[in-house]
């Protein structure tokens, strides 16, 4: 055997070392669907044990989860259909952002309770919409989305609610303008309230009826949850002009007053005929009790 000919074998030989070495590598560094299944098992658990026992380690998770990676190996033919059959390797996140983003929705409720958290969970919520706000451009679209719409809620709860309008000026996937024009009145009433500004506050609650009109009716009342009544659009418009109507009495507009008390009358009307069509019991009787206290 020629020396040339006891190179070429040795070569052959470490070329399938390698080979061997490379795909021994591979299945030692592969991270398969079903890991990824555990791994996201486990840390949900982990975050909700957390958010229990140890709130404020639950910041550091999220922290640590966006950007903790992991080897994932797949074979070419699977990946972008190539016909070479060496395995691709890359690095990805060990838990993605979509789901990141659903534990942050989680702790974001578990945090908030029954919606008047103490300070320290205030003050956790606070940290939790910052990291969020980092998140969220990193997510598809209807995740990002969801994830905002929980942010707004969160927003409400610190009672943040310059925060919460810089959102909805911003406009809200889901939602037209006008619900959004509608909600960040509704914002500014509440605070003008809070101020005794009794002349913003009517500007505001004028500015939400406005806004509500707009909004194309789709027929699925407000529920509030916490009395299990269902106000439909006329009856959230009604409450709104006989609220004007008061500020305006107050601010000494007595021809203003008198308008939207007739304009309330007349939408109490239509919640009146819709709420009875709807055959709902309880609402009916909170209705003509509230149209009762109005003297309507």
């Amino acid at each position: 055997m020629t020396t040339g000919q006891k190179a070429g074998i040795a070569t052959a030989i470490a070329a399938v070392a390698l080979v061997g070495a490379y795909y021994g590598l591979c299945t030692s560094l592969r991270f398969t669907k079903g890991d990824m299944i555990n791994v996201l098992r486990e840390t949900e658990m982990s975050v909700r044990e957390a958010c229990a026992k140890n709130p404020d380690s639950v910041l550091p998770m999220f922290e640590k989860m966006r950007g903790e990676k992991v080897w994932r190996v797949r074979f070419r033919e699977d990946w972008d259909n190539m016909s070479n059959k060496l395995p691709a390797v890359s690095r990805e996140l060990r838990v993605s952002s979509k789901h990141l983003s659903g534990m942050v929705e989680d702790a974001f409720i578990l945090f908030a309770g029954n919606g008047f958290p103490d300070a320290a969970s205030q003050a956790r919520i606070r940290k939790l919409l910052a990291f969020a706000e980092e998140l969220k451009p990193t997510l598809d679209a209807p995740s990002a989305r969801t994830l905002q719409e929980r942010m707004l809620d969160a927003h409400f709860v610190v009672n943040d609610f310059d925060g919460a309008v810089a959102i909805l000026e911003k406009g809200l996937p889901g939602h037209s303008g006008n619900w959004c024009k509608a909600a960040i009145a509704k914002i500014r009433a509440h605070q003008a309230e809070e101020k005794k500004d009794d002349a913003e506050a009517l500007k505001q609650f004028i500015a939400f009826g406005e806004a509500m009109a707009a909004e194309p009716d789709t027929g699925i009342p407000e529920f509030d949850p916490t009395s299990g009544v269902a106000y439909c659009r006329a009856w959230v418009l009604a409450k709104n002009a006989r609220r004007c109507s008061e500020y305006a009495k107050r601010l000494g507009k007595a021809d203003e007053a008198a308008a939207f008390l007739a304009k309330a009358k007349e939408l109490y009307a239509q919640a009146l005929q819709k709420t009875t069509e709807e055959k709902d019991g309880k609402s009916l009787v909170v209705l003509k009790k509230e149209i009762a206290e109005a003297g309507l």
